[in-house]
């Protein structure tokens, strides 16, 4: 674990809260408001809180502050440009395996557009702080990283058919991307790396399904 955990010092704590704060409140608005995504919201509130809870407790066993944190500020830029050139360079790949699944058209359609767009941010941003930023340092230290990674992968998987019934194209496509993000948080000690690189592929194909906003 003491490779990839983070110091206080090399972590954004203020912009960490922000941001964990600002997705809580945005699934209970739209728990609130739109009440197609209201089985969903709970569900996706619930994990969040989660992620809050695991990587708070973690932090406070440790000392540490765990990889859900953001990175410092100045290597923020450079986790972003390798999340987002990732998540682009698998909407090409991924894209062939999954063919773009009608499950996602389908469900994304029946939302106002601008809906939609907060709706796809706030999926990739609570999976990654959950499965990437609580649940993969967790099992790294349990069970090593190649199984965690493994692991943690598979979790993804699941919880797509589980929410979204995804068919077996976009489940292994979810499945392979998941390692190659998992393998980079453990790499630059930080799920910001993950959520970048997943942000960009879901609002990226949600153009390319809707258009824009």
């Amino acid at each position: 674990m003491d490779g990839i955990i983070r110091s206080a010092d090399e972590t954004s704590w203020k912009l960490t809260i922000a941001f964990m704060g600002g997705l809580l409140y945005l699934w209970g608005w739209l728990l609130v408001n739109v009440p197609e995504l209201q089985r969903i919201a709970v569900v996706y509130e619930f994990m969040t809180f989660l992620a809050v809870m695991i990587g708070g407790l973690a932090h406070v066993g440790a000392r540490h502050f765990g990889v859900l944190g953001f990175p410092s500020l100045k290597e923020i830029p450079t986790t972003t440009a390798v999340g987002a050139t990732v998540g682009l360079l698998w909407l090409i790949i991924g894209g062939q395996i999954a063919r773009l699944a009608g499950m996602q058209v389908t469900f994304y359609q029946t939302l106002p557009p601008l809906i939609a767009y907060f709706f796809a941010f706030a999926i990739a941003s609570t999976e990654e702080t959950l499965l990437r930023g609580a649940v993969l340092p967790s099992l790294t230290t349990m069970c090593g990283k190649l199984t965690a990674i493994m692991l943690t992968s598979i979790m993804f998987s699941a919880l797509h058919w589980l929410a979204f019934n995804a068919q077996l194209p976009f489940l292994l496509s979810a499945f392979l991307f998941s390692i190659i993000i998992s393998a980079l948080t453990l790499h630059y000690r930080t799920a910001w790396v993950a959520g970048a690189a997943h942000i960009t592929y879901n609002l990226v194909t949600l153009y390319f399904l809707i258009g824009a906003p």
